[in-house]
């Protein structure tokens, strides 16, 4: 299967962490199906701000499922939940973060669209301004 296209309007770190997201789990590109489906990040709190974020791409069962826990980059670990919910290990803080292969691929674009989307900053740290519960995306992007 050849990758599909960018769907228009789609920022390149989304794209990014749709391709390597479907890619470790089906070891293939992904289609349209996929890069067009709704997705969603939503923040989680801690008792100093926020805790967390958990990105998701709709599905039934979910398409892709990733939880990201601590409170900056460096210290943060990072799952992927699999469709029959088992549990996987991406990164646990930066000094055990992957450099190469798939889970380098996803963990890269997980890092770089919640940066895009201002939750987190230059330095890794996690933003206190949630902006929202949950960010609500359409990604249609039409």
């Amino acid at each position: 299967m050849t990758k599909a296209n960018k769907p228009s309007g789609m920022t390149e770190a989304e794209y990014r962490f749709r391709c390597a997201a479907y890619k470790l789990e089906h070891e293939r590109e992904p289609g349209a199906d996929f890069l067009t489906r709704p997705m969603a990040i939503t923040a989680f709190a801690g008792h100093y701000g926020p805790a967390g974020y958990v990105l998701t791409v709709n599905g039934s069962p979910t398409r892709s499922l990733i939880v990201v826990a601590g409170h900056d980059r460096h210290n943060a670990a990072m799952y992927r939940l699999d469709h029959s919910g088992r549990a996987q290990v991406l990164s646990k803080g930066r000094s055990l973060e992957p450099t190469t292969g798939p889970k380098f691929e996803l963990v890269a674009g997980v890092w770089a669209l919640l940066q895009e989307r201002g939750l987190i900053d230059d330095r890794g740290n996690f933003t206190t301004d949630y902006r929202a519960e949950c960010v609500q995306e359409n990604a249609t992007h039409g």
